[in-house]
C-alpha cells in the first residue's frame, strides 16, 4: 500500500519508523494516535509495567498478517529458540 505524504500532510498525518519513539511522543503529548502491533505493545508493556495504566488500549483488532522469520543458516539461535521466544505472543 502506498500514501501519499502530501496527502497525509495535509490531514495532519505522520507516518513514525519507531514503535518506541511513537510511544514517546503519544507519552508527551505530541501525537494523538499510534498504531501498534501487539507483539510489539506486549514487549513495551513488558518493559514499563506502569504503561498499561497510561494507556487507552484498544482490544479491537484491525488486520490480520502472515509474518516468518527467516534465519541465516550461521545464525547463532536456533529456530526452535525462536519460537520459544515468539509463540507465546501469539493469539
Amino acid at each position: 500500500m502506498k500514501t501519499d505524504p502530501e496527502v497525509l500532510r495535509k490531514k495532519g498525518i505522520s507516518l513514525g519508523q519507531d514503535n518506541e519513539e511513537n510511544l514517546k511522543d503519544l507519552m508527551n503529548d505530541k501525537v494523538d494516535i499510534i498504531v501498534i502491533n501487539s507483539f510489539m505493545m506486549d514487549s513495551l508493556l513488558k518493559k514499563d509495567k506502569t504503561l498499561s495504566g497510561k494507556l487507552l488500549i484498544s482490544t479491537k483488532k484491525d488486520q490480520n498478517y502472515q509474518l516468518r522469520i527467516l534465519l541465516n543458516e550461521r545464525s547463532p539461535i536456533s529456530s526452535a529458540e525462536i519460537e520459544k521466544l515468539v509463540v507465546p505472543h501469539l493469539k
